[in-house]
């Protein structure tokens, strides 16, 4: 059995035009939305065991406050570049790419690829996952090469708006 959580980045800011995309940050919302996500992982039976983020400084920033809020070291997150701008095939390619010896993963990236991973994975259609929404997909699979669209079932979906009291 195998345990992948797929989460969007959280809120990030505008405030900069002049940076390029993968160098956007989270905003004030973000930077608070995303470690009070990662603090209800537990409540909601998410122990991920791996950490795999996209190269853009939102999902890395995302990844890190998740990481702090469950005593992960932040030093092993992972960088995935195929969760940046490679579509459905390059979540894929890093979910195949997992290690066997972990049972519960949790990836940071953007949508629509997340969105589209969710509804293919899962077998339900997801037309969009807000910032710093998570879904945790349940495989009943021994290897990560197993997982295939529709092998999945959706176990929780969860975003800020509906968790956190703003």
């Amino acid at each position: 059995m195998k345990t992948l959580i797929l989460m969007r980045h959280a809120k990030s800011s505008w405030d900069h035009p002049g940076l390029k995309d993968l160098e956007r940050p989270l905003n004030a919302r973000g930077e608070r939305d995303a470690p009070l996500m990662g603090s209800h992982f537990s409540a909601w039976g998410l122990h991920p065991e791996l950490l795999v983020s996209s190269p853009a400084v939102r999902a890395q920033q995302t990844a890190v406050r998740v990481a702090r809020a469950l005593s992960y070291p932040e030093d092993q997150i992972r960088i995935a570049p195929a969760l940046y701008e490679q579509g459905v095939q390059g979540i894929l390619s890093v979910i195949h790419a997992l290690p066997e010896t972990q049972q519960s993963v949790c990836l940071f990236g953007h949508n629509p690829d997340i969105s589209e991973a969710v509804g293919l994975l899962g077998g339900e259609p997801v037309t969009h996952l807000p910032t710093g929404a998570m879904v945790s997909l349940i495989f009943a699979v021994d290897d990560w090469a197993a997982v295939m669209p529709g092998v999945g079932r959706i176990n929780r979906f969860e975003y800020p708006k509906r968790t956190i009291t703003n």
